[in-house]
């Protein structure tokens, strides 16, 4: 009677370790998904703080600020000129 105690005892302490272990393993693989999105997450504002740092160095220029500035805006400064270039829409097929 002493030892069916001593077994009900041992497998009940087993199958709560049992489940505590589960238990953290669910866990472990939900922190590893969240680490792999944080990851990825990272890699791309990475990428994009280089490309704006890129961005700041370019039109930290003021040559490169006002080119951009006049494009954007169709700024022309007092005497020059505008040219506008309009691609020919005739097209030339040749049938046998």
């Amino acid at each position: 009677m002493k030892r069916l105690a001593i077994y009900a005892v041992f497998i009940t302490v087993l199958i709560i370790v049992a489940y505590q272990a589960a238990k953290l393993g669910l866990g472990l693989r939900i922190l590893e998904k969240q680490y792999t999105g944080l990851k990825e997450e990272n890699a791309s504002l990475t990428a994009s703080n280089a490309s704006l740092t890129q961005q700041i160095k370019f039109y930290s220029d003021p040559y490169n600020l006002a080119k951009e500035l006049r494009s954007k805006l169709n700024y022309i400064l007092p005497g020059e000129k505008e040219v506008i270039i309009v691609p020919s829409t005739s097209t030339t097929s040749t049938s046998r």
